[in-house]
């Protein structure tokens, strides 16, 4: 750790950055993961996998991002930052803790599932969904009501000697669109943007479970035209594909060579814990309602079977 670096913890990791990482959480001990500000190479050696503004091989993952800099990021340990002249620190850190930490995490063994984690007294809760769904919201209604947020829009998993599935804890914030922020009656708060240009606002959340804890049920959240919410067990033959559809940046893990290791993570977990769909009309609908009917579903301690809908 250079002496311009700060300590911090996320996904249960301690980060020695020489960026400052204001969203995360402080962290204390020996660093697991370093990150570092200098030039990176302008193209990886070896038999490489392009995808649009990336390329990667087993232990190498970089990634160039128009504006913004290159982020290389090595064996699950380290994460070298050139930034483009000019760049906000808000627009680079943004893709710091998204594309390049997810590398990361997959680097690790470590699956980030596009997922909000709530802590229940039953086990963590994630609510999966695709970009704009509404899965920060429900989570930020959730949270009023009592539940401690894990994480706000990715969700790392490992599996613990007993084999069972453990969501890690991301970092003690939400980032939300203005209507969300609307509904959530959270006008004024203390926020920031997310980066400079998005219209998303970075909200501090103090009721935060730090701490990993075993996953009691996967939600997948969806939204179709029906005026009602509808709840129903996901299939057991789609559920390991579901997951994978699910993955964050899905597609590193090809440039990994892990797609293995994403198959087996995605079916060990589809194996053992609760899924089901729930489905919020597109329009008309209350955050309110929703929330309810989740936190009905947590409280009950059965089998999610039972409450669901046929």
């Amino acid at each position: 750790m250079t002496a311009t670096s700060r300590l911090y913890t996320a996904y249960g990791l301690v980060i020695a950055s020489e960026l400052e990482l204001e969203h995360l959480a402080p962290g204390e001990g020996p660093a697991d993961v370093t990150i570092t500000v200098g030039e990176t190479p302008a193209s990886l050696e070896g038999e490489i996998v392009r995808f649009a503004d990336w390329q990667a091989l087993p232990g190498r993952f970089l990634i160039a991002v128009a504006g913004i800099g290159r982020f290389l990021v090595t064996d699950g340990r380290s994460i070298q930052v050139e930034p483009a002249p000019g760049v906000a620190h808000d627009d680079l850190v943004s893709y710091l803790l998204g594309s390049a930490l997810a590398a990361l995490l997959q680097q690790r063994r470590i699956l980030p599932l596009h997922a909000s984690a709530l802590q229940t007294e039953f086990g963590a809760v994630l609510i999966a969904a695709t970009s704009g769904t509404g899965k920060s919201t429900l989570a930020g209604a959730l949270q009023a009501r009592g539940l401690a947020q894990m994480s706000d829009d990715v969700t790392g998993i490992v599996f613990d000697p007993a084999g069972r599935a453990i969501a890690l804890s991301a970092f003690p914030g939400v980032r939300l669109w203005p209507d969300s922020v609307t509904a959530l009656g959270r006008q004024n708060d203390n926020s920031r943007p997310v980066r400079p240009g998005l219209d998303k606002a970075y909200l501090r959340i103090e009721n935060f479970c730090a701490e990993p804890q075993p996953i009691r049920a996967v939600i997948g959240l969806e939204v179709h035209n029906r005026p009602d919410i509808s709840v129903t067990p996901l299939p057991a033959q789609d559920r390991a594909s579901w997951i994978i559809s699910h993955t964050f940046r899905k597609r590193f893990m090809r440039g990994h060579g892990l797609n293995d290791f994403h198959f087996q993570a995605a079916t060990a977990l589809a194996r053992q814990v609760e899924m089901i769909q729930l489905r919020r009309p597109s329009e008309g609908s209350s955050v309110d309602a929703l929330a309810d009917r989740v936190l009905g579903l947590v409280q009950s301690n059965r089998a999610w079977a039972a409450d669901m809908e046929a």
